[in-house]
């Protein structure tokens, strides 16, 4: 069964990464924002496809309610703080124009909040919160989701900052300066901290 939950994801994840390569958009007659609403329609029939055939995520996290001592306190921690980021992430983005209901303008890089922390908040939230699903529910389910559903996170953040290099020359300064998911190098936490920093000099 946990090879058929990932094949799922497959489904999912293989037309909606070639859908989204520029290659492949300029070879179909729409406009950018009508190329948009179409794919995020597709993208959202085929995900609703998916979880018909899938566990229910929804069952696997209320059954964490469930826990009792330390697995209790894992499960709302990584719950509570994906949440955050996932809240914070998205706050920042233009909704009507990732939905393509109004043209998609340029915008610089976002780079305060939950953003100086990650480069992918709301991956980062999401991939949480799915593990916080395998504390809850050990099984074949909730490690599908993490693999299958996570997994796929992680492959779309390469594939955005491909295209963000091409796109925006000054995402590579900030690549530099943000942990993909976390700060693990010693510039992310100069980074991270440079606010505070501004604030003491004043």
């Amino acid at each position: 069964m946990f090879f058929k939950y990932i094949a799922w994801w497959f489904i999912f994840g293989l037309p909606h990464s070639v859908l989204a390569l520029e290659t492949v958009k300029t070879r179909i007659p729409l406009s950018q924002q009508a190329y948009r609403i179409v794919y995020n329609l597709f993208s959202s029939l085929v995900f609703l496809v998916v979880l018909l055939n899938v566990p229910s995520l929804t069952e696997i996290l209320l059954s964490g309610l469930l826990l009792k001592g330390s697995k209790l306190i894992a499960f709302l921690l990584l719950i509570g703080i994906g949440s955050y980021f996932v809240f914070c992430g998205l706050r920042e983005w233009d909704l009507f124009s990732f939905l393509g209901l109004k043209k998609e303008e340029s915008i610089g890089i976002v780079q305060h909040g939950a953003y100086k922390f990650t480069r992918h908040p709301v991956y980062l939230g999401t991939i949480l919160m799915l593990l916080a699903g395998v504390i809850a529910n050990p099984g074949v389910g909730s490690w599908s989701w993490l693999i299958g559903a996570g997994g796929y996170l992680v492959f779309g953040s390469f594939l955005e900052e491909k295209k963000l290099l091409k796109t925006n020359p000054s995402y590579r300064e900030y690549r530099e300066n943000v942990g993909r998911f976390f700060p693990w190098r010693r510039t992310h936490f100069n980074f991270l901290f440079q606010g505070v920093k501004r604030e003491k000099a004043l």
